[in-house]
């Protein structure tokens, strides 16, 4: 099968689903179109979630986290929030349409004002391969801490 897109599955989550607007257009973007994906957090405890990493990450904070605690499952979660965190930031840097978590636009314009090109490369780099070594069953401490996220 191939994913829908991005608008349909909107669309989908908040007809069918009575998910509100703004929560629907992060799930359907950070599903790449995979309905599944979509509703399967399409509820309070990923929201949840995704508002922790995003505290920490303004506290500089997050690496206090207990990622060994983590299943695998949570960790991939906890990354693929990581990376569309930081695409937004490059997003609004390169003066484009439209970011995944619109309900934090000001903070993600305010952190584009203030972070470089590179720093937004290099971040992104690290994140996909932090994922990549959590598919391959590395310990989730060592890959967590090889993402080196610093202020």
């Amino acid at each position: 099968f191939f994913p829908l897109r991005v608008d349909e599955v909107k669309d989908i989550l908040i007809k069918l689903y009575g998910v509100d607007e703004s929560k629907a257009h992060v799930l359907s973007h950070l599903s790449a179109g995979r309905l599944g994906d979509a509703v399967k957090y399409a509820d309070e405890a990923f929201f949840a979630k995704r508002e922790k990493v995003i505290a920490a990450l303004a506290d500089r904070t997050f690496f206090e986290s207990d990622f060994d605690k983590l299943s695998k499952t949570d960790l991939k979660v906890y990354l693929a929030i990581l990376l569309t965190w930081y695409r937004d930031i490059l997003v609004a840097k390169s003066g484009g349409p439209e970011v995944v978590n619109i309900d934090r636009k000001d903070v993600i314009i305010a952190e584009a004002a203030k972070t470089g090109f590179d720093r937004l490369e290099q971040m992104i780099g690290q994140i996909i391969s932090t994922y990549s070594y959590v598919e391959q069953n590395a310990n989730p401490k060592l890959a967590m801490a090889a993402l080196g996220i610093s202020a």
